[in-house]
């Protein structure tokens, strides 16, 4: 998955994500592009100690370059809330939030459903990292699963790493940007077709 390509962006489907950590760990930053179906990292970065004022900046400015997409980590609602002040349409990122698979009956966190997404993803060669990007893949390298499917941080800094993972899961390979809810379910409405999908959130 890692190779040499353009880092410009040009003109796909396309989002920045962010990891806001002020003080504890590094801020992650990452934007992504897909291209006849593969998602490109554009751009993976961390900040460590930064401010919240600087950090609003560089959001800002990526989110305007990457078609207004923006997804931050729920657990920073101030962040978000700022940068919606400032006429970004940031839209949070829930974690934590426990889905239940209807084929398997199981419940599993977005962390780890996000996880899994992003690991096919790479194994079925719908990803490409630039070389430059040092720290994102650094951190793919040294990433263990935890036993609820989710990346094991108990000795991995994995700022960049969350980005990545909410990256493959905003901009996979079905775009789910007009959706509609028809009896109870969530009909994807793409050419003359529609898939729908059971889905059910628990608390």
């Amino acid at each position: 998955m890692i190779e040499k390509y353009d880092l410009d962006i040009v003109g796909g489907r396309s989002g920045c994500y962010g990891d806001p950590a002020f003080g504890s760990s590094n801020f992650g930053v990452l934007g992504a592009e897909m291209r006849d179906g593969l998602l490109y990292v554009i751009e993976a970065n961390e900040f460590p100690r930064s401010s919240p004022s600087a950090m609003l900046d560089v959001m800002e400015d990526m989110s305007h370059r990457f078609n207004d997409n923006c997804k931050i980590d729920s657990a920073h609602p101030g962040f978000i809330r700022d940068l919606e002040e400032r006429g970004i349409p940031a839209l949070p990122v829930n974690f934590g939030l426990q889905i239940r698979d209807y084929e398997t009956a199981n419940i599993q966190s977005l962390r780890s459903k996000m996880t899994i997404n992003s690991a096919q993803m790479v194994k079925n060669g719908k990803v490409k990292i630039h070389p430059s990007h040092t720290k994102l893949l650094s951190q793919m390298r040294s990433a263990q699963f935890d036993k609820k499917g989710g990346i094991d941080k108990e000795e991995l800094n994995a700022d960049v790493l969350d980005c990545f993972i909410m990256a493959c899961w905003d901009l996979k390979e079905f775009d789910y940007s007009h959706t509609d809810i028809i009896q109870g379910k969530i009909g994807e409405k793409k050419s003359k077709k529609s898939v729908f999908f059971e889905v059910e959130t628990v608390e």
